[in-house]
């Protein structure tokens, strides 16, 4: 494709039209300028889309693990209980694992070790939780159904999602931030719900 065919994005029409304007004779400092004008103007729009970023996503989770938890239990249609015991059942190991990955990956409010997050879900071992993060990393990477539905879970949880294709990771940006920029636990949202009922 040549540079004709090419569509230009705004950065170069703007760059464009200034230099036609400065009316410079030498294409070599022309071509400089051009390049320098098309950099700045894309680090202020980085910038912007950042501060845009920012003022509608946070950098930290308003949710709790324990939410987290409830949540996966909820939607892997897994009691509390089972994720609790030693049992070896696939559907209870693969709820057990999306939660160790969750939070290992900060979809909620988490400042505890591998180990910590191992004795809260079943009281595992830290290996247990290295296991299970990269057990739920090999679906990702291989099943597109398994990864969007772990999306979808996350977004549910307020935690924003980007599979990068090119390292073949999911990765956590960012949370909804609500209007007010409160945190919102579960309760306060069931009992709003069981007030609008």
């Amino acid at each position: 494709m040549n540079e004709e065919e090419r569509e230009l994005t705004l950065n170069e029409i703007t760059a464009n039209t200034i230099y036609d304007r400065m009316e410079l004779k030498d294409g070599v400092l022309k071509n400089k300028l051009r390049s320098m004008v098309a950099d700045i103007l894309t680090e202020e729009i980085d910038n912007y889309r950042a501060v845009i970023r920012e003022s509608i996503y946070g950098f930290e989770s308003n949710i709790g693990i324990n939410a987290v938890i409830e949540f996966v239990c909820e939607r892997s249609l897994v009691c509390y209980e089972d994720l609790q015991s030693k049992t070896r059942k696939r559907e209870i190991v693969e709820a057990r694992q999306i939660c160790h990955w969750m939070i290992k990956n900060k979809v909620c409010y988490n400042r505890l070790s591998l180990d910590a997050i191992g004795q809260m879900i079943g009281g595992r071992d830290h290996a247990t939780v290295l296991h299970s993060v990269r057990t739920v990393n090999n679906l990702i990477e291989t099943d597109k159904t398994f990864r969007e539905s772990l999306m979808v879970m996350c977004n549910e949880l307020g935690a924003r999602t980007m599979w990068i294709e090119e390292k073949k990771e999911l990765k956590v940006t960012g949370y909804m931030k609500n209007k007010n920029n409160e945190k919102v636990s579960i309760e306060e949202t069931e009992q709003a719900e069981h007030t609008e009922a």
